[in-house]
């Protein structure tokens, strides 16, 4: 502010300055008020604009600096500078939030990554992007038991569900891992919390408020407008926002519509992608005689480019079907493998060239005319140096697929992705199952229109997260994997089971009227299209992990509950059930969420995906 002022006083200065010189010239001259005016406009508007004081104009953009000097600085320089200052906001701002924890308590849980899939090649790491996306059900502040008949967590010391304890552990957990995109359910503080911190180190949101949200009850008993929903946040550096879609609840009921869904289409930034490679087309039949190294030449109508050769650049192997893209399009082309090579001749006459077809493999029918006449016939023999046949083909986006000259193309990584995020409807009775499978239903439908692109869905990276509140194999869950889109389940891909019974996504213990008793499961998913492929995950923890995370008083909470329950059981007639005795065994063991070492009954995913 204090640079902005002085350019200001400096700026009226000069003006000023000019301006009463040219007062004082003209009147010694005797000129007139009109001339008087006009000369002094003219000096003034060519003072203004001139390169020594345009710098003083803060107003202009100040597209120069103190000495006159041009400094614009690049977008791309422009976003990593604020990336760096990003960075620093977020150490601090971790630092200041681990500060703020009680000294008795445990740290935030620690979780591994872990990757696999790490054996793609150069090529198809330079013809991809990364893309890492952060999932969790934030537990609503009105759910949470701030409000009495909500809740019902008693496990965790009551500090531990305060708003103002918990807010700072979701906010560690999402600043730590620093993912692209990070998409949150139950969140009824967005404008005074999630947005405004978020914001400061480089995320921007989409918001989509639950008008049917069970906070509303709770917003009534605590005259607060708590109001959950669906967010999705994505880094700024890397990402920018092209299209959005919130379900519109108001035009449909309760039990049709999508949940609370929200759908963007990102673009990754060009800073944020690979460089990309070239690629030479070769049609189908006689792709197969390129790889085995049969065909030592390959015939075109044009030279190949010296610095090619030179360089001993490496041209992925582009395999179009027979007719070429031309003719087929792009749709089925697919990176095959990659070659490179070592010259470059001119066949002279047809005799010259039949005389090598054991070289290259074109049939002598497939060239007409008399020998001499060449016109728009394979003159060209590109001489073959290398050769590698790719064990995973992959088929490249067709938007990142450019013909840089006749058959010779740049093959990019893809630069658009479409994230969605959902809650599906909790009622785990019997009404709940259709209720969901008809809002799932209602979800995919709103997402091929969504892709849907002159009349057929485009094959683009979509990925899905959500709390389903459904288990594995429920409809709405079956459902998403019959999709055409080919989508999978993230953590399923990791070789995790979401069916055995150590594996939760959410482990909670409640007593009381709201939605009493243990309940264990999985229903928190990140799935994602073929075109997005899982190449890590953040591992989930085990009940024993949970367990050595608590505290003394979390322990002695534990056991004086399962007392006082225990008690409350044997009073029953015919003594504890099945269900009592899963209960007590699950308060023993002292591994339920929340917890002062994390801050939702829904532990996060996290999955890092490679764009093709």
């Amino acid at each position: 502010q204090r640079h902005r002022m002085l350019r200001v006083v400096h700026g009226v200065a000069a003006v000023g300055s000019v301006v009463l010189a040219a007062r004082a010239f003209l009147r010694r001259s005797g000129a007139n008020k009109g001339d008087l005016f006009l000369y002094t406009a003219v000096i003034s508007a060519a003072s203004v604009f001139s390169a020594r004081w345009l710098h003083t104009i803060p107003w202009l953009g100040t597209p120069f600096d103190s000495d006159g000097v041009r400094f614009r600085k690049s977008v791309n320089e422009q976003r990593r500078l604020e990336s760096l200052e990003n960075g620093v906001h977020r150490e601090r701002m971790l630092e200041c939030l681990n500060q703020e924890l009680p000294t008795a308590w445990p740290p935030l849980l620690q979780r591994k990554f872990f990757s696999f899939k790490d054996d793609s090649s150069p090529a198809y790491e330079h013809t991809s992007a990364t893309l890492v996306v952060h999932h969790l059900n934030c537990l609503a502040d009105g759910l949470s038991g701030s409000c009495e008949g909500f809740g019902g967590f008693t496990l965790p010391p009551p500090e531990a569900l305060s708003w103002e304890r918990r807010r700072n552990l979701l906010l560690q957990d999402l600043i730590r891992h620093h993912a692209d995109v990070i998409c949150l359910q139950e969140v009824d503080h967005y404008d005074e919390w999630f947005q405004p911190q978020l914001s400061a180190i480089g995320y921007s949101g989409v918001f989509r408020e639950d008008p049917f949200s069970p906070c509303q009850t709770a917003a009534v008993k605590t005259q607060q407008h708590l109001r959950d929903g669906v967010a999705i946040f994505y880094r700024r550096d890397r990402l920018e926002l092209l299209e959005q879609y919130c379900s519109e609840s108001h035009m449909l009921d309760e039990q049709a519509e999508s949940g609370k869904t929200v759908m963007v289409r990102l673009r990754l930034r060009q800073q944020s992608l690979p460089p990309p490679m070239m690629a030479l087309e070769v049609q189908a039949p006689y792709v197969e005689g390129l790889l085995s190294g049969k065909h030592t030449i390959e015939t075109r109508e044009y030279a190949l480019p010296q610095r090619l050769i030179a360089h001993a650049v490496p041209l992925l192997i582009l395999e179009s079907p027979e007719g070429g893209l031309d003719a087929c399009g792009s749709r089925d082309a697919r990176i095959v493998g990659q070659m490179t090579f070592t010259g470059c001749f001119e066949y002279k006459n047809r005799r010259e060239w039949e005389a090598d077809a054991h070289r290259h493999g074109v049939r002598p029918s497939s060239v007409q005319g008399p020998s001499l006449q060449w016109h728009d016939r394979p003159k060209f023999a590109w001489v073959i140096g290398t050769v590698q046949r790719f064990d995973r083909p992959w088929a490249p986006d067709e938007r990142s697929l450019h013909r840089e000259f006749r058959s010779i193309f740049s093959v990019g990584a893809p630069s658009e992705v479409v994230v969605v995020t959902t809650h599906l409807d909790s009622d785990k009775g019997p009404s709940g199952v259709p209720r969901r499978e008809r809002q799932m239903e209602h979800l995919l439908s709103s997402l091929n229109t969504f892709c849907t692109k002159r009349g057929v869905i485009s094959h683009q990276p979509v990925i899905i997260t959500g709390d389903f509140n459904a288990v594995p194999k429920e409809p709405c869950v079956t459902m998403v994997e019959k999709h055409p889109l080919g989508l999978t389940n993230a953590y399923a891909d990791a070789g995790i089971d979401p069916l055995a019974p150590e594996n939760f996504t959410s482990y909670k213990i409640r007593t009381g009227d709201y939605k009493p008793g243990v309940h264990k499961y999985w229903i928190d998913y990140i799935f994602s299209s073929d075109k997005a492929e899982c190449t890590g995950v953040l591992a989930l923890p085990a009940l024993a992990d949970l367990a050595k995370s608590r505290t003394d008083e979390e322990h002695a909470r534990a056991e004086r509950l399962h007392e006082e329950t225990l008690a409350t059981l044997q009073k029953k007639i015919g003594g504890p059930t099945e269900k009592d005795q899963q209960l007590l065994q699950a308060i023993l063991e002292c591994a339920s969420l929340p917890a002062c070492c994390w801050p939702s009954d829904h532990l996060s995913l996290i999955a890092e995906f490679r764009i093709t």
